[in-house]
């Protein structure tokens, strides 16, 4: 509690024989010395008679404690010797506080105590305040030690935070010095690799040099076998020019130039590399970033070869089979555009017919990848007649005999009946995600993904045997209308490759690769053999030859990724990504 001492005491001179004990304050003010008769308690003012009187009539001090005569002296007398306290009350805010509580350890005004603490032990506080020596002693000891102790607290804090920031730079430390033994490992494993690339890239270079040395010695024995006949038949010498034309025969009758040439086709000009970049722990393990290798592929030459013996990747070492025979009567000349066929229906907003099957001259059916639904259409009317959900996404589809389908959906090949309303009547869940499904005789051919491999099941769907496969990439397969032939869609990207493999039931492989198509997806095989393949990403369907060795670009049609069929009309009917139609042609 804070208090000050105040004496009052206005006595004051005229230095003449008018000499007053206490003079009125507010006139004191005004220049004049008038004797006071009153004290003003609150205002702690001596009042002259007319100011005790304009005191006691103003609103804000008529309630003022007002003392005269006797009285005003003796308080006067009190107030020389005992310290007036001025601090408020918390409660009533007009008042001062008087009384200490002992038993509730408050203080407050006469007001507090009249009506919260009548029966309490109370202390006037002028009178408590006398005997305080002891208490004021021992409060200072315990401030005193309170103040120590936040300041060994405070001294703590500083100590605490020091060690803070010093294990965070120690942190920071070895985080850099690891950091730098990182970048040291993996320079190390990069200078490595690269070594490893620039070894495997002498390594090539030094097989093509020596194809370069090896023309250039045949083509010097050549030029100097010119010569000898050039001189030896202007000369005349005739059994010179006999003996170096026999030399001559025998020399174009070697297979030199052959086996460089194929010496040639087995360099390999591609490398790969494919990075642990979901696994930088083996980068570590193994020294290496990846695993680095040699992609086999074949040069681009200018020789007059069939486009489909450059640019085969990992195939270039499968021979051409033999041709399917088929009807040679039939003939594509080439596709005449029809129109388009609205493939919507109920609520479709977007459909994705990402592949059809003709299982009738008069019944098409759809898979709808979009919608995961699988569509009847019947081509009389050009309509959506009926239509069936799944609960996977679809990728493909095949006729069967008896107007049936079979639609690969995620991992399962479901079996429908397409007579006159869609009905699914068996599912056979097979153990990885399908891709392609092409019906092939008395079997069903099946891709398989994780590895790519073909799952041969019968027409009921219990499996019959697994083909393996040499290559990844493999997205759709169609078979020829004689069964004896596979034809497998190839997009390699890591070859970066785009073919089309043959396949026999023996497993005989010829392969077909252009520039001409970009990502091959669907396919059909004509009644000639002859097959039409969606170039997906140059937006265009391939025709190649039955031969499989020529082909040739239809362009025009619209990111194109299925086909279908219909050998009775003879049209084919073009499925397009993303879109409400099919494209139709005519064959020609």
């Amino acid at each position: 509690m804070a208090a000050s001492r105040k004496y009052v005491n206005y006595s004051i001179s005229c230095g003449s024989a008018e000499d007053f004990e206490h003079s009125c304050v507010p006139c004191l003010s005004d220049g004049q010395h008038l004797e006071a008769c009153a004290f003003c308690v609150e205002c702690d003012e001596h009042l002259c008679n007319t100011c005790l009187q304009c005191h006691r009539k103003t609103k804000a001090s008529k309630h003022h404690q007002l003392l005269t005569g006797k009285i005003m002296n003796m308080h006067l007398e009190s107030a020389k010797t005992t310290e007036v306290i001025f601090e408020k009350c918390a409660t009533h805010n007009d008042a001062k506080i008087k009384f200490y509580c002992n038993q509730h350890d408050f203080l407050g005004c006469s007001e507090c105590f009249t009506h919260n603490h009548k029966k309490c032990d109370l202390d006037y506080l002028p009178e408590k305040c006398k005997n305080i020596d002891q208490e004021y002693t021992d409060i200072r000891k315990k401030l005193k030690k309170k103040l120590s102790d936040a300041e060994d607290v405070m001294q703590k804090a500083e100590y605490t935070d020091n060690q803070i920031e010093e294990s965070y730079v120690s942190v920071v430390e070895k985080i850099n010095i690891f950091r730098e033994e990182i970048d040291n490992q993996l320079d190390a494993i990069q200078k490595k690799t690269e070594t490893n690339a620039c070894e495997m890239k002498a390594k090539n270079e030094q097989k093509v040099k020596d194809v370069t040395i090896s023309c250039e010695e045949y083509i010097s024995e050549m030029e100097k076998l010119q010569t000898s006949l050039r001189r030896n038949n202007t000369r005349k010498q005739i059994c010179k020019l006999f003996l170096n034309i026999q030399k001559a025969k025998s020399t174009l009758q070697s297979e030199e130039v052959q086996n460089v040439e194929k010496s040639l086709y087995n360099i390999n000009t591609q490398f790969s590399m494919e990075c642990y970049s979901k696994d930088f722990s083996k980068v570590f393990l193994v020294q290496s970033f990846g695993d680095l290798k040699e992609l086999s592929t074949v040069v681009e030459t200018p020789s007059p070869r069939a486009d489909y013996e450059s640019n085969l990747g990992p195939f270039a070492d499968k021979a051409n089979v033999e041709t399917p025979n088929l009807d040679t009567d039939f003939k594509l000349n080439h596709l005449n555009y029809e129109g388009h066929l609205d493939v919507r229906s109920g609520t479709d907003v977007v459909c994705n017919i990402i592949a059809c099957a003709v299982v009738s001259p008069d019944k098409l059916v759809l898979a709808d990848d979009s919608n995961d639904k699988i569509k009847l259409v019947d081509l009389t009317t050009n309509t959506v007649t009926d239509e069936v959900s799944t609960d996977r996404h679809i990728h493909d589809v095949t006729a069967l005999p008896g107007e049936r389908v079979a639609v690969t959906v995620g991992n399962k090949v479901t079996f429908v009946s397409a007579s006159e309303k869609l009905e699914i009547y068996n599912i056979t869940p097979l153990i990885s995600e399908c891709r392609g499904i092409s019906y092939n005789g008395n079997s069903l051919y099946v891709v398989c993904l994780n590895p790519d491999r073909i799952i041969e099941l019968d027409v009921y769907g219990v499996y019959k045997q697994t083909i393996s496969l040499n290559f990844e990439g493999v997205d759709h397969i169609t078979t020829s209308p004689d069964h004896k032939f596979l034809y497998l869609s190839y997009y390699c990207i890591t070859y970066c490759k785009n073919v089309i493999v043959r396949k026999t039931t023996q497993g005989e492989e010829s392969v077909f690769s252009s520039k001409q198509i970009r990502g091959p997806l669907g396919m059909k095989v004509l009644d000639d053999g002859s097959v039409l393949v969606c170039s997906f990403y140059n937006q265009s369907i391939h025709h190649i030859d039955a031969d499989f060795k020529h082909g040739r670009r239809i362009d025009g049609v619209h990111n194109p990724q299925g086909i279908g069929y219909n050998k009775t009309t003879r049209k084919v009917y073009v499925c397009l990504s993303n879109s409400n139609k099919l494209t139709i042609f005519s064959v020609q």
